[in-house]
């Protein structure tokens, strides 16, 4: 480990009044701030690193004494050294509400009534009094429009590639002053900022809330949206992405809607393999899977379906071969999907490209949509 790993061990040990501290890795954040485990029997605590020259900590502390003061659930200070970025808390453990809210999860019961905890405490949060030795920031106009703006600059252009049209600029410009509008004549309260399930800790049977050193003073709704309807993405390992988003039913405690993927590639993308679910409480629950696999050097079968498991059949496939050579590739597909009627049609698709020049049929784009990682795997095989 690094210098700062080491001191920070032995500040622990200096705090706790032992002789060695041995720390294991917990997780980090969006940020330059790390964290580590300390355990010994009977005690179990969370030692935090944040570099005082990257990370201002005292939002952090300041916040965690005076909402713990007041009856929310976050983590307790132990101790604290400012000058030096290190902070040993109180451990809330490793369960976070997140896999409590799966339709399909056999603890789902817990995590209707973890995620009713979630609202009660977020008005709790809400109708806290200011700290006495720190002053929230203003989610002010400029903040509104400086965090809407990672939007077009990065989905739009950097992530999608994008080329934006003036007319498309102008609707932007245009939807961002209403909901600027909108959040600025809202009732002011606490925003945590980012109150979702991945910051919500299953503690027993309570809750904990972590990642609180954001917070503003803002619209009233903004955490309750972040926390209803929200989207996560995980990607543990290379060639591994796992997303869900959801949107939950306060009215009755469930799940309105859900959507799972799972997304599989080799470096090179040659190999391609997706997998998601998708439901809507009283309409719909489908399955789509889909996959690029290579059968020969120059020969690859490519393939998905996607399955309706209310009504029972298919409602879309795709399947077919790809042949590339140096300097060309064609593709033979075949294809079914739905009509307005609800009918099942079915199709061929053809493809033939040259190698640096392009070629005619179904786009990348397109293909792209049927199998997620294919305009990856294009750019490379291109």
């Amino acid at each position: 480990m690094d210098q700062r790993y080491q001191a920070l061990c032995t500040w622990v040990a200096e705090a706790l009044e032992i002789e060695k501290a041995e720390l294991s890795v917990v997780s980090g954040d969006a940020s330059f701030r790390r964290y580590f485990r300390f355990q010994q029997p009977g005690q179990s605590l969370i030692a935090m690193d944040a570099p005082p020259e990257k990370e201002d900590s005292n939002s952090f502390v300041c916040l965690a004494r005076s909402w713990r003061e007041q009856g929310v659930n976050v983590p307790a200070l132990i101790k604290v050294d400012l000058d030096k970025g290190f902070l040993l808390l109180s451990d809330l453990g490793d369960e976070l509400l997140l896999p409590y809210l799966n339709p399909d999860s056999p603890v789902i019961e817990s995590g209707n009534k973890h995620y009713a905890q979630a609202m009660k405490a977020l008005l709790k949060i809400q109708s806290l009094k200011p700290a006495n030795d720190y002053a929230l920031p203003l989610y002010d106009s400029a903040l509104l429009q400086r965090e809407m703006a990672l939007f077009p600059d990065w989905l739009l252009e950097k992530k999608l590639g994008l080329d934006l049209s003036e007319d498309e600029r102008q609707l932007l410009k245009a939807s961002f002053h209403a909901l600027e509008e909108s959040a600025l004549a809202q009732p002011q309260v606490v925003v945590h900022r980012d109150y979702h399930a991945r910051n919500l800790m299953v503690v027993g049977e309570e809750l904990g809330i972590i990642d609180f050193q954001d917070a503003v003073q803002g619209p009233n709704t903004y955490d309750l949206v972040s926390l209803l309807a929200t989207e996560f993405i995980f990607r543990p390992y290379p060639g591994v992405e796992l997303a869900t988003s959801g949107l939950w039913d306060a009215r009755n405690n469930q799940t309105q809607e859900g959507n799972t993927s799972l997304h599989l590639h080799s470096q090179d993308y040659r190999h391609v393999l997706n997998f998601s679910h998708r439901y809507i409480q009283g309409e719909l629950e489908q399955i789509d899977t889909s996959f690029i696999a290579p059968i020969y050097p120059q020969t690859s079968l490519i393939g998905r379906l996607r399955y309706d498991l209310e009504e029972e059949r298919s409602i879309g496939s795709l399947a077919g071969i790809e042949y590339s050579s140096c300097c060309w590739r064609v593709q033979l597909l075949s294809q079914s999907y739905l009509d307005s009627d609800s009918e099942v049609l079915h199709g061929f698709l053809f493809r033939f490209q040259l190698s640096g020049v392009g070629g005619f049929g179904q786009s990348t784009r397109r293909m792209d949509q049927h199998i997620p990682g294919y305009a990856a795997r294009e750019e490379i095989l291109n």
